[in-house]
């Protein structure tokens, strides 16, 4: 099996993010899509990901 689908509730839920490249960045959108509390832990951010206001610098 390559994919796992999980359905979660999302919203008003903390949810950590590793990383800060370019796949963090889709995943870091899908997540406040979904309405919720990310936190992001990176050494460095790509530009698309830094100016999201709704995350928490870690």
């Amino acid at each position: 099996m390559d994919h796992l689908p999980i359905f979660c509730q999302l919203r008003d839920r903390d949810c950590l993010l590793v990383g800060g490249g370019d796949v963090a960045e889709r995943k870091a959108r899908l997540l406040l899509e979904a309405g919720a509390r990310l936190t992001v832990n990176a050494l460095a951010f790509i530009p698309a990901v830094s100016p999201c206001g709704q995350m928490k610098a870690c």
